[in-house]
């Protein structure tokens, strides 16, 4: 059992080095476009393709303004230019995942209303596709990469190591 959870943890820290990676080719080169594929309507993708009503829209407004007055005391680039396209890119990663995060706030709030299957996919929906948009927030943001985490499982996997 030690070992299979060891392996597991071995694969967890590569996948997660080469998302970092990823991560990091993408906020340096601003210009690659994160939708290549097409996916599903999330977040303001599909509000502005359904309409939304005027009370989310102008909540939408209001996160977004307030997320630019966010990203704007952390982050100051000095061209222009490349400050407003990191703050678009910024705010997008922000905001895309909301309609995971509120079903797992349902799922959180309510489980009776929720059967195995449907909470299995709200967490794993949550765990793919907000956390690697947080991720490139947060690079956005704070030139952290989140080395620590990392750091911290490679530790792990060292000393596990060091133990056999």
């Amino acid at each position: 059992m030690a070992i299979e959870r060891k392996v597991a943890l071995e694969r967890l820290v590569k996948f997660q080095l080469q998302v970092d990676k990823h991560l990091r080719k993408i906020v340096k080169h601003p210009d690659h476009s994160m939708s290549v594929r097409k996916l599903p309507l999330n977040g303001d993708r599909s509000l502005k393709a359904t309409g939304g009503s005027s009370t989310t829209r102008r909540k939408d407004r209001q996160l977004n303004e307030l997320l630019q007055r966010i990203f704007n005391r952390f982050q100051k680039l000095t061209d222009p230019a490349s400050h407003r396209k990191a703050r678009e890119d910024f705010i997008f990663h922000m905001t895309d995942w909301k309609a995971d995060l509120r079903k797992l706030a349902e799922l959180y709030a309510h489980p009776e209303r929720f059967d195995a299957h449907s909470a299995s996919s709200a967490v794993a929906g949550f765990l793919i596709h907000a956390l690697a948009h947080v991720r490139a927030a947060r690079l956005l943001m704070l030139d952290d990469e989140g080395a620590y985490f990392v750091e911290s499982a490679q530790s792990i996997l060292d000393s596990a190591s060091a133990k056999r």
